[in-house]
């Protein structure tokens, strides 16, 4: 038999398993079936194989994966389609996260642990634009699964959706700080192409968290912009969903919040100075413990790489 891709071995060998479970055919009558059925020719020795145990599909893959919902499947999910990958390399597939944040990969590759059932999964290396770093590791199952239609992936998003939207928001959203005025303002937003991810997301927060938010066409495809200082060509419109009002935000930091420990600390710290100072007063607290670099609000007494 040829080799077939991976979500093809793995459909033919249950398909095999099920046939002998339930009809008890022999391994010829089945490999006919199987290649009736499926339009694939699949040798007699092949499903022989299979049934005695001699080879088996899913535990060749790299690293086995059951997809059960669980709060760290939930936060992978929403990393992954917030700014993580999947690729594959030399036959396998790679799931991935770019960041600046080490912090941020670490929590990244303890929730892929958890959920492979392993102590620990895949490595953190140096990015290729300056200054980021990749957190990737190879599971051929785990990244099949979360190539799925987002419809199939949204029941297992539903029973954990905090976890989602934190590990979206990890990703692709930030404390949107505003001081640039007389008054001080905190925001929450995240962007992405994908409208339909911010919909889902949208619809979770209102549904799930009583936290209302909006949706805009953020960035339009056309010219050039300036993304933390480098020059960025977006051929893609960009969506952008806000959390604006205040109990909104208060109710997003209590119920969801970043993993990231600067996001969140830059939240709780721009929430902490308007409950005690006001919008006013505030202003001028928060510029006096963050300073502004190039288009981020960084903490002064934090020497590291900081959020938007």
């Amino acid at each position: 038999m040829p080799v077939l891709p991976a979500d093809v071995r793995l459909k033919l060998y249950a398909k095999t398993m099920q046939i002998r479970s339930e009809r008890g055919w022999g391994y010829r009558r089945i490999s006919r079936a199987l290649s009736d059925e499926h339009g694939i020719h699949v040798p007699k020795g092949t499903v022989q194989n299979w049934i005695l145990g001699i080879h088996n599909p899913i535990m060749r893959l790299h690293r086995y994966f059951e997809p059960i919902a669980s709060p760290e499947l939930s936060y992978v999910i929403g990393i992954v389609l917030g700014d993580g990958y999947t690729t594959v390399d030399k036959g396998r597939i790679i799931v991935g996260l770019t960041n600046k944040d080490k912090h941020l990969l670490r929590v990244f590759l303890r929730s892929v642990a958890k959920i492979l059932k392993t102590p620990s999964a895949g490595r953190i290396v140096k990015g290729t634009q300056h200054g980021t770093l990749k957190a990737t590791l190879g599971s051929t199952l785990l990244g099949l699964f979360l190539r799925k239609p987002l419809s199939e992936l949204t029941p297992f998003i539903e029973q954990y959706p905090a976890e989602f939207v934190s590990g979206f928001f990890d990703a692709e959203g930030c404390a949107a700080v505003g001081a640039g005025g007389k008054s001080l303002s905190v925001n929450l937003r995240a962007s992405n192409t994908n409208v339909t991810i911010l919909q889902l997301i949208r619809g979770l927060l209102n549904e799930k968290f009583g936290i209302t938010s909006s949706i805009h066409v953020g960035r339009k495809p056309q010219g050039i912009s300036l993304v933390h200082g480098e020059k960025v060509h977006f051929k893609r419109t960009v969506f952008a969903l806000r959390i604006s009002r205040r109990r909104d935000v208060v109710e997003f930091a209590r119920k969801i919040g970043f993993a990231s420990i600067r996001k969140q600390r830059k939240l709780e710290d721009g929430l902490r100075i308007l409950q005690h100072y006001g919008p006013k007063e505030g202003r001028d607290e928060w510029t006096r413990l963050y300073s502004k670099v190039g288009d981020r609000w960084v903490r002064n007494d934090d020497g590291g790489p900081g959020e938007t």
